[in-house]
Parts: structure tokens; sequence; C-alpha cells
């Protein structure tokens, strides 16, 4: 922000006014108690003093603990003010060509008198205009009712002394540093100003530690005006590494063309106000902050206004119902925040976010939360034991991971839309603030390779709903895993486009659309995967079950227009049921499993519908014998299954003819294929009675199965000579067929 600069006609008459000053000059100095400046009689030696003197306030016997009035327009050559006297401005213009001092208190009985200056506006631009200016051992000066002190030179605070009030102060020195301040400033309800005119530069913490330097706690009683306080200029000298109070209402602005900061001995400490509840503000330009931040009092408020870095060193602490507010733009770079009960902190701005650890009173909102309000760019690592919401829109800038009780990805009003374009892993107990780990917002992951969406879920078989808008892009045609970690579960839109694969669980529910850009493009899900009756596809392109896939289409599910290629393990029906696909293959290393309860295409055995193109057959096709309500089915040596139908082209077969075990028999099966369908045969039966498991070998399974059915037991299985039996001539017969069944 631009600095203030002097007025050059203002300025050119101070100058030359200071210019004209006599070399040779008298001491004046004040012989009263109280009194006017213009009465001779006040003075030793007698006269009011001219424009070379040196002036002497306190220096004598009678001059303490009083006001002198300062009712004509002075010029002087320079000032000392000591021993409690107080020089009140009144209104009129006083200028000190030298250096002026103002040092010392009093104590009279519970009555302290501070030396000090009262400067007070006048019809002039400046009411007070000064070299060198030094308050020094508890002296003050103070700006009265928008009154401007000038000074040319070095003003400098010194320990337990102060600046305040309502006004400006003018640096227009050239020096190295234009303004030490050792003691402290504190602002009045109109609020002061200071403005860096020259190239001389602010040294506002000093070199004397431990005096809480910016005093920023008055307020009037009504709740009508608090106290600000504002600097203009390029930049501080060094880290700012003293403490700051800022009450209820008050304001600091620090308008630094090239920002501050503040070191690892400040603490910045904001004030509650029960009665007149106000944020505590900080503006202005950017803050990298190093220190702590303290809330006094229950409701305490802290705002930043001006843009802020939070370093790793920072360490805040809320109290009850405290809150921490930042509207201009955050870069988090870590730190710890504590909340206590209904405490929140809000990054209602821009906020990048590259660390931090966080922890709230509980879990839930009501209770306080951590809160991303703004547009939010994820680029590091953060830890929040307890809640926090994302409630902006997001994007994930470079690798970053966020571990959390919870962590609400689509914020409380579930219209979050993130942006992955790189690594983001979620671990957490819930997703969503309701403890039903579900996203409403969009998320869209494409761009490079490394835009990738992990949640991991810490209760064991948890799983998360898709229940929004997600966008999976792949990289040309190249293989881009987009989402994996714990089951997600799909009942919104899912646009597809490029060669996508999801290693996550992946339940394709009821309710869910999944939209396939073009016919090249192909989701792949590399885990288990479930296609509900009433999941919807639109386009042209391929669902794959990959070879660590295991995917089960639904009973009465469909594909549209989409093909399906199974690599993996493929089931239709978690029982026997009937699917549809737009086509079909099965690859070489993929596996169909048909299940078989009864003669019902269906309904009591499993039926695969192509649609419109071709079958490809490859790989291996397993049957298992059910039960499918009735009972184990017991089919017939000859009975025939058609599994498949496509109007398309049946084109190649299956390795192997399938074997089906179940306790006591064996099944042998042929496949048959014709230009459009794929059928079963039973060919043989193949009995195996030790096989008491129906896994095909005789091991420790069926002998466990035996030992626990020893003693009488007619009809039972295990009586392997139907004695009604079982005992060691069983066993004998067991041991007799152990190993694999024959056939």
């Amino acid at each position: 922000m631009p600095r203030v600069r002097m007025h050059p006609v203002v300025c050119g008459a101070a100058c030359a006014l200071f210019a004209s000053v006599p070399t040779l000059a008298a001491v004046k100095s004040w012989n009263n108690d109280a009194g006017n400046w213009s009465v001779a009689g006040n003075w030793s030696p007698i006269g009011m003093p001219a424009a070379g003197d040196v002036v002497l306030i306190g220096n004598t016997r009678v001059a303490q603990n009083a006001f002198l009035n300062l009712d004509v327009n002075a010029i002087i050559a320079s000032l000392v003010i000591t021993d409690g006297m107080v020089l009140n401005g009144n209104q009129r213009q006083l200028i000190v060509a030298g250096n002026a001092t103002v040092s010392g208190e009093n104590q009279d009985g519970q009555v302290v008198w501070p030396s000090r200056i009262q400067v007070k506006q006048s019809p002039f631009p400046q009411d007070m205009i000064v070299n060198d200016l030094t308050v020094t051992e508890s002296a003050g000066i103070e700006l009265w009712g928008g009154a401007t002190l000038q000074v040319n030179g070095l003003f400098s605070i010194e320990d337990v002394s102060n600046v305040s009030g309502e006004g400006t102060i003018d640096l227009a020195g050239n020096g190295p540093v234009a303004m030490k301040v050792n003691g402290y400033v504190g602002a009045g309800i109109e609020g002061m100003t200071i403005n860096q005119l020259g190239s001389g530069r602010i040294d506002l913490d000093g070199d004397v530690g431990g005096d809480h330097t910016l005093n920023l706690t008055l307020g009037l009683i009504d709740g009508t005006g608090w106290s600000s306080l504002t600097i203009n200029g390029d930049q501080l000298t060094d880290v700012f590494d003293e403490d700051i109070w800022i009450g209820a209402g008050n304001e600091l602005t620090m308008n630094l063309d090239n920002g501050w900061e503040t070191g690892a001995g400040t603490e910045i400490t904001f004030f509650a106000d029960f009665s007149f509840p106000a944020p505590a503000r900080v503006n202005g330009s950017i803050l990298t902050l190093n220190s702590d931040l303290a809330f006094a009092g229950t409701g305490a408020h802290g705002q930043f206004n001006a843009p802020v870095v939070f370093n790793p060193s920072v360490d805040a602490v809320l109290g009850p119902q405290d809150r921490l507010e930042c509207n201009g733009s955050v870069t988090l770079q870590g730190g710890t925040y504590a909340l206590d009960e209904d405490a929140n902190i809000d990054f209602d701005g821009a906020t990048t976010v590259h660390g931090g650890s966080f922890s709230t009173f509980s879990g839930s909102p009501a209770d306080g939360s951590i809160d991303f309000n703004g547009q939010t760019t994820w680029s590091g690592s953060i830890s929040v034991d307890g809640i926090a919401r994302q409630n902006g829109n997001a994007s994930v800038g470079a690798a970053s991971t966020i571990t959390a009780t919870v962590f609400d990805m689509d914020g409380a009003g579930g219209t979050t839309d993130w942006s992955i374009g790189n690594a983001l892993t979620i671990n957490a107990t819930n997703l969503d603030s309701g403890g039903v780990n579900t996203f409403d917002g969009s998320i869209g992951i494409s761009g490079t390779f490394a835009g990738k969406l992990t949640v991991n879920l810490a209760q064991p078989g948890a799983h998360w709903t898709m229940d929004g808008t997600m966008d999976l892009g792949g990289v040309v045609a190249i293989l881009t895993t987009r989402v994996s970690g714990s089951e997600m579960r799909v009942t919104g839109g899912l646009n597809v486009s490029g060669n996508v694969q999801v290693t996550a669980d992946t339940v394709l529910a009821n309710g869910a659309v999944v939209d396939f850009a073009a016919a090249t493009t192909n989701l792949r899900l590399a885990g288990t995967s479930l296609v509900e009756p009433s999941a919807a596809f639109v386009g042209g392109g391929r669902l794959v079950n990959t070879a660590t896939g295991h995917m089960t289409l639904a009973d009465a599910s469909g594909l549209g227009g989409v093909g399906l290629l199974n690599l993996g393990l493929l089931e239709i029906g978690s029982s026997p049921g009937k699917s549809s696909v737009d086509r079909f293959e099965n690859g070489a290393g993929g596996t169909w499993l048909v299940e078989i309860g009864g003669y019902a295409p269906g309904i009591e055995y499993d039926y695969l519908s192509v649609s419109n193109g071709d079958a490809m057959l490859a790989g291996t096709l397993e049957v298992e014998v059910i039960d499918a309500g009735g009972g184990l089915f017991e089919p017939q040596i000859g009975d025939s299954f058609p599994i498949l139908e496509a109007p398309g082209t049946v084109v190649g077969t299956f390795a192997n003819n399938p074997v089906s075990f179940v306790p006591g028999k064996i099944y042998l099966w042929s496949v048959a294929s014709s230009a459009d369908s794929v059928s079963l045969h039973l060919d043989d039966i193949v009995p195996c009675p030790a096989d008491l498991s129906g896994d095909g070998m005789v091991d420790g399974a069926d002998l466990g199965i035996l030992l626990g059915a020893w003693g009488p037991c007619p009809g039972c299985p295990a009586d392997l000579n139907f004695d009604n039996v079982v005992d060691g001539a069983d066993l004998g017969i067991l041991l007799a067929a152990w190993g694999p069944c024959p056939y």
C-alpha cells in the first residue's frame, strides 16, 4: 500500500523555519506549578521563551505535578520536561527546532503524575513539530482530538514509557530508524495513525522485552466506540517480537508495503467483551506469524482481515466459545491449534494448507469445529483430533494427507466442489458430520497421473457414499488409478473419460448414473464390486473387472450400452440371477462363476444376456451347485442349462470343462456353444462319499465333520457304511479315501 507523504509546502516551511533558528540560545526554566506559557513571570529568567531558547519544564522546586498551558503558538530550540509536569498543547502549535525529552513521574498519595506532552489539534496541519523526541522513565506523549505530531528525526519511546491517544504521528526522519518503541503504544477511541514519511523505519518492538508494546484495549462504556491503530510504511526494521493486546471491537491495521512478521517471543492476545461482543481485528498487509495466539475471556473473537502466514511455531489455544476468524488469504504452514467447547476456527478467505495440528472439543460441529470456508488449496498434511469441515471449494495442488476423527468433505451444505490434481489421502472415522459418510458435492479427478483420492475409514469394513457427482478422467488412453482405499458406494453421478481405474471396493448402487464419455472409455474396477439393479449406464464404453477384481452383477442389473470385460472373478446375483450387458468378453485370466440351483433361467440359475454385441470367450468357467430355496439341487446326467445368449456372435470358448463338488459327489460338465448362445451340459456324476465338506478333497475338514457326528447317527452323511452309527468303521473308510476325489 502506498505510504502517506508530507505535503511539500508544509515540509518546506518547517525546514525553512528550522534553518532560521539563531545559534545563540537562552535557557528558560518554568518557575511555577500551573499556568500559561505566555505569562512572562512564569519563566526564569523572566520572559516567554523565544525561537532560539532551550526550555526546561520541571527543573525548579515549584514545577511539579502540574499543567502548563500552551496558550500561544510557540517556536523554541529544544525542550526537556520532567518531575510530573504536563505540557497541555491547548489547541496551539509547538515547534521544537532541536530535540525534546519527556521523562519521569511523581506519586502524590494515590495519584501518579507522569511527565507528558498533550498534543492537541490546532489550526495548523502539524500541531507539534520536533526533531528528535525521547520519552523515558514512565513519561508519555498524548494525542488529543485528532492532533498531528511530526518527528523529523528519531522518536524514541523508552521502557515503561508510552505514546497514546487519538491522532497522527508523522515520521519524517531519514535515518535507519525513525521510531523506536521500548515502551508501549496505546491508541484512543478515535484511532491513532503512524505514517512513515521518510526512509527511516519503525522499530516497533525496540530492544527491551516484556513491555506489551501494542495495547489496543480501550472501549466506550456504552459499546459505541473502540480504539484503533494504523501504521503506514514500507516495513518494520525487524521481526516484531513483543506482545500485542487487542480488545473486542479494537483493531490494528498494518499497511506495510513488504508486510510484517512476528517472532517466537510474541503473543497476540484477543480479549472478550461480554457486554458488547465484537471481533478484535488485525487488518492491512501480509502478516507472517511465528507466535502464540491467546484468547482472554469467554467468547473472545480474533479476526484477521489481512493475509496471514501461519508458521509451524504458532500455538493457538481457544477457550470456550472463542473464535479465530481469517477473512484474508491464509497460508497454513503448520502450528498447533487447541479448541475448547464451542470454539471455532474459520478460514474464510483463500487458504493454502501445508500443515497443522488441530484438536476440537468433540467430533460434532455443535461443539465447535475447524471450518475451511473459502477456496482451499491442499498441499500438505494436517491432523485433526475432532472435526474439520471443507465448506468452500477445494483443490489439491500437492500430495496431501488429512488425518481426522471427522473430516466433513462436502461441508455443512453438502455442496463442496473438489478438484483433485494430486494425491489426496483422507484417514478418518467419518467423512460427514452426521456420521453417515455421505458425500453430496462434486469431485473431479483428472489431469496428470498424480491425481488420486484415497479414503481410509477407521472402522474395518466401513464404506462411504458418493451421492454427488464424481468426474474421473484418464491421461489419454493410459491406465490411471483415481480412487482407492475404503469401499465407495456410488449413488450419484459418475462421469468417466479415458482409461480409469478404481482400486477401492465399489458398489454402483441403485440410483447411480454412470456416464462413459466415449466408446473407448474404460472404467476398471480392481476390488470387490457390485452393480445393483437400478444403477443406470450411459454411453458406449466398457466396464472392466480387473485380474484382482471380484465383480457381482446383481439380479436384474443391466449395463445398457456398456460392454463388460471380465479379467477376474465374475458372478451374477448373490444367489442365482439374470443380468444384461451390451457386449461381453471373458479374458484369458478371467473366471465366470455360474450358480445352479434349479431349472429356471435367471431365477434358479445364473443367466447372462448380451444385448447387442459379441460374446468373446476365454478363461475359465466355474459351476457351483447350490440350494436355491428347496434344498441342495440335484441335477441329472443329460441336463442342459443355457447360461448365455448373444444376438451377435459367440467367439471362442472356455479353457475348461467345469467340475462341481457337493458333499458326497462330483458333477462333470461340458460347455456347448452355438452362434448365439452358450449352454452347460451335465455329462456325469461321480460319487465321493467321504468328501463330507463338498470341496473335492478328503482331508482334515471331512475328518472334523465325521468326528463331530461320532456316535449313533441314523441317516447322517458321516455314516459311510450306512449302519446308523458313526464309528471306527466309517473312520476307516474316510482314511482309505484320503486325498483328492477321483473323477
